[in-house]
């Protein structure tokens, strides 16, 4: 992103510098920081364009923010994997310190768990949901998944696609 400082008086450029890469073959951290407040507020990249574009800033292309995008899903995925392996061994452990034994990796333990699942808004019509795997005797969350009903392609052609089930 380039910086540009201009003279109130005569509007001309008075300095400008591009805005620096962390690393090599990274994306420049303000990019990244815009992409991730715009997917919290639940901005899309052809909506992001239009706020930037009225807010007079410069705009990310759409496939450049989406680029963004897939690498902060990836980083949080990863993130997500190595919290849950986390939190799976610390389950692990109070079990078998609970039970006085001792266990290795390949160590299959029967713990007992609830679920509990919620939907994204109250008292609207939700598409986005959430279910998660919690152990009984530590209330740690082991596993969790969000699930969707909602289909881009369905919305947009007005067709109501119907994949058959496998009774398998």
């Amino acid at each position: 992103m380039k910086l540009e400082a201009f003279c109130t008086s005569c509007n001309s450029v008075v300095a400008s510098t591009f805005s620096s890469k962390q690393e090599e073959g990274s994306v420049y951290t303000v990019h990244k920081a815009a992409v991730l407040s715009a997917l919290l507020c639940g901005l899309g990249p052809i909506t992001f364009r239009y706020f930037c574009q009225n807010s007079n800033m410069p705009a990310l292309h759409p496939k450049t923010f989406n680029k963004i995008a897939d690498r902060l899903f990836k980083e949080q995925d990863r993130v997500d994997r190595i919290v849950f392996e986390e939190t799976v061994a610390k389950v692990r452990q109070q079990h078998a310190r609970d039970r006085c034994i001792d266990i290795d990796e390949d160590t299959i333990l029967d713990i007992a768990v609830s679920y509990d699942g919620t939907w994204l808004t109250r008292g609207h019509q939700s598409h986005i949901g959430i279910g998660c795997v919690i152990d009984v005797l530590t209330g740690l969350v082991i596993d969790c998944l969000v699930l969707s009903d909602f289909c881009q392609v369905c919305a947009t052609t007005g067709k109501i696609i119907r994949m058959p089930i496998d009774a398998g």
